[in-house]
C-alpha cells in the first residue's frame, strides 16, 4: 500500500502517512476507543500478523541480492546472490538477531528485546567493520 502511495505522490508523502498514523493512534488512545478492539475475533488477529509478517519477509529478501551489469553489447542489470562470505555475514546478523530477540525475554523484560538487538547488532557489526579495515 504505502509503496504504491509513494510510487505515485513520491517520497515526501511517507512523512505525511507517518505523522497521519500517528495522530490517529494518540486520537483512539485519548478518546479511550481501543476497548473496540476486543470485537476483533483472535483468528482474524492472527491471520493479519502472519500475512504482515510474510509481506516484511518478502520486502527483506531483496536485501540478500545486488545488481550485476551484464554487458553482452548491452546492458543489462540482473539481481545476483550476495558473494558467499557477505551472504554469510548477512544471515549471520540475521540468525543472531533473531535469537537475540527470542531468548532476551526470557532473561528479563525491563528492556524490550529488539531494543537488544539493535544495540548489540550495532556494536558487531562496527566491529566487524573494524576488523575488515584492519
Amino acid at each position: 500500500m504505502f509503496a504504491s502511495l509513494i510510487a505515485q505522490h513520491g517520497l515526501e508523502y511517507l512523512f505525511a502517512i507517518v505523522v497521519l498514523m500517528g495522530l490517529i493512534q494518540i486520537s483512539i488512545g485519548v478518546l479511550n476507543l481501543v476497548k473496540y478492539a476486543r470485537i476483533i475475533p483472535y483468528s482474524v488477529m492472527l491471520g493479519f500478523l502472519n500475512g504482515l509478517s510474510i509481506v516484511m519477509f518478502l520486502a527483506q529478501w531483496a536485501q540478500f541480492k545486488v545488481d550485476e551489469v551484464v554487458a553482452n553489447g548491452v546492458e543489462m542489470v540482473t539481481k545476483m546472490w550476495l558473494l558467499p562470505v557477505a551472504l554469510g555475514i548477512m544471515i549471520f546478523f540475521v540468525i543472531v538477531t533473531m535469537a537475540i530477540i527470542h531468548f532476551v525475554p526470557k532473561y528479563t523484560n525491563a528492556i524490550p528485546s529488539s531494543l537488544v538487538a539493535i544495540i548489540v547488532m550495532i556494536i558487531i557489526a562496527v566491529l566487524l567493520g573494524k576488523m575488515v579495515i584492519l
